[in-house]
This record gives C-alpha cells, sequence and structure tokens, in this order.
C-alpha cells in the first residue's frame, strides 16, 4: 500500500506500508520516501516524525544530511529531538514523552540520560 503527503507543501513523499524494516522501528524516512509499518500507518505524530526527518534530508542535501546525521552525536540528537518533538505536538496524552525519551535515549547510540534526551525533545518544542 502507498499513501502521498507533501513537505513543505509541494515535495510529495511516498509512504510505504511494509513490515520490511528493522525490527525496533515503526517507521523510518529514507530522505525522498518513508517507510511505516501497516499497524502504524494511520499515526500521524509518527508519520509527521519521518516527514521532518524529509524536511530535514532537503534542508541539508543527501550528503549533508548523511554525514551529519552519521557522523555527529550532537547533529543526530538534534535531528532526532526535533523528529519527536514533531511527534510529541500530534499526541493528546503529553505523558508520550517519556516513551519518546526513552527511543531518543536508546536507539540512536547518543549515549545521554533519559532526563537529557527530554530536555532535547522539549528545547525542541
Amino acid at each position: 500500500m502507498l499513501k502521498i503527503k507533501f513537505i513543505f507543501k509541494i515535495i510529495p513523499v511516498p509512504i510505504i506500508i511494509t513490515d520490511n524494516l528493522p525490527e525496533n522501528f515503526a517507521g523510518l524516512s529514507h530522505g525522498l520516501f518513508i517507510k511505516i509499518r501497516p499497524e502504524y500507518q494511520n499515526d500521524e505524530g509518527l508519520i509527521q516524525h519521518e516527514l521532518t526527518h524529509c524536511k530535514q534530508f532537503w534542508k541539508y542535501g543527501w550528503i549533508g544530511y548523511s554525514l551529519l546525521y552519521k557522523f555527529s552525536d550532537k547533529w543526530r540528537l538534534k535531528f532526532e529531538a526535533e523528529a519527536y518533538s514533531v511527534q510529541l505536538s500530534y499526541c493528546k496524552d503529553k505523558s508520550v514523552i517519556d516513551i519518546l525519551a526513552k527511543r531518543l535515549e536508546t536507539l540512536y547510540s547518543l549515549n545521554i540520560t533519559h532526563e537529557e534526551a527530554i530536555k532535547a525533545i522539549q528545547k525542541m518544542g
């Protein structure tokens, strides 16, 4: 199944509904397209999280975004905290920040505490 969303009001981003994702991920941005697990296909917060990464991809370019994300903990934290902040804005229950912070703390090799993850997400909001 395929959906289309737009970023910057003009750039189409295909959203592929698939289970072909790393085990701990519900969604994944590849810059030009997104993959979302079927059970999360209507989770607008998650979709917006991944669309935020697409916007970052276009803002910094493929090489810039990829190098910053892969080789700089500071930039990887910035990119992910921004995406989680956007995701949080779509959640009615703001206590979800604890779940999002736990993911930020554990999935991205950032060596940060839970409190630092919460602060990073809140700072981007």
